[in-house]
């Protein structure tokens, strides 16, 4: 999705800034000359700025846009002061919505991510360049997904506590117990049987 135009990437400029963003949504436009959808992740909390670009207790808004190719070609002829590989702007205020222009195949992913069921986390980093005094230039964006309910592995036996010398001496003695208890009721069965024929 770039240009011809030069990049204007400066590594040491260079910015990173991570979102840990759990609500999705997404929608979608038909019209002419080609539909439109869109990925919005709201609510997102910066968790990792090591220059101190965002506020830290600002939730944030990143909307992802599709865009294809062909159009993104004619928006660098009509528009040649955009920098080549600027994808989209951050404003640190949190103001609005941010915004972020991506071809089809990243939003595909994007579109997957919006219904996916519970137990990911999500985060979204961006790819930082200094813009003017208020917004930063957007060179790149990532979707990570974690799997956030741990592995249990199965429980292992519990080991035996008693000796299995005592604990074999402790069922015979309850064995004997049954038995004689089983003797003591035929033999009340079998006298009140007699009694009864008397």
């Amino acid at each position: 999705m770039t240009s011809s135009q030069e990049t204007t990437r400066d590594i040491a400029q260079g910015r990173y800034l991570t979102f840990s963003c759990p609500h999705f949504s997404r929608g979608a436009r038909a019209g002419r000359p080609m539909s439109r959808r869109w990925v919005s992740a709201d609510q997102c909390l910066c968790t990792h700025d090591e220059h101190g670009i965002c506020d830290p207790s600002q939730l944030y808004s990143i909307c992802f846009y599709e865009t294809s190719d062909d159009e993104e070609v004619k928006n660098r002829q009509q528009y040649p002061h955009i920098p080549a590989d600027r994808i989209g702007v951050f404003d640190p205020s949190g103001g609005g919505t941010n915004l972020i222009y991506v071809p089809p195949h990243f939003l595909d992913l994007l579109w997957i991510t919006a219904v996916a069921a519970g137990g990911v986390l999500r985060s979204i980093s961006l790819s930082l360049q200094p813009q003017d005094n208020e917004r930063w230039a957007v060179v790149e964006a990532i979707l990570h997904e974690e799997i956030t309910e741990p592995f249990r592995p199965p429980k292992a036996p519990q080991p035996r506590t008693e000796n299995p010398a005592v604990e074999l001496r402790g069922r015979r003695r309850l064995l004997t117990r049954l038995v004689w208890a089983a003797i003591a009721a035929i033999a009340a069965g079998l006298l009140a049987a007699l009694w009864i024929r008397t």
